[in-house]
Formats: C-alpha cells, structure tokens, sequence
C-alpha cells in the first residue's frame, strides 16, 4: 500500500482520488491491517494517513460504509500497544 515512510502516493490515489467503491475496499483493508500490532506499526508509517482518515470523517456526512472504515481504522491505529 505503500506506506513506507516518504512513499505515500498509492494510498493517497486509493483514500483521495478514487470512486467510492475503492475507498471503501481501501479502509477495509486498512482497518484490517489496524486490528494487529504489525499492521498499526506498518500503517503508521504513513506521514498522513492520519490527516486523510479525520478529513474523510469530515467530508463523509452520512454514516456509510467508508466514514465507519475510517472512524475504526483511526481507533485502532490509536492502540499503540505491543502483542
């Protein structure tokens, strides 16, 4: 997914620019990722996952499938806790 550090643009394009389908699959998978202490570590290292998960919470008004992704993913991704 591209999260290494400085390398975000597959993300970006998957989170930012893409239908609302790919976004959705794309927080799947990242919330996914989130629930295991190797996903967090591997997701945090995305300077701006954070920024682009709040600005889809705050762009998406309804409660779909893609704000509940992101609202999860951020939750998760505040568990910073080892296995």
């Amino acid at each position: 997914m591209g999260c290494t550090p400085g390398n975000t643009t597959v993300l970006q394009r998957l989170l930012v620019d893409a239908p609302n389908s790919v976004k959705e699959y794309t927080l799947r998978l990242t919330n996914a990722m989130a629930s295991d202490y190797q996903g967090r570590s591997y997701l945090m290292a995305s300077l701006t996952l954070i920024k682009t998960l709040i600005d889809i919470l705050k762009k998406e008004k309804d409660d779909s499938l893609v704000r509940r992704n992101a609202l999860g993913a951020l939750q998760k991704l505040s568990l910073r806790r080892k296995p």
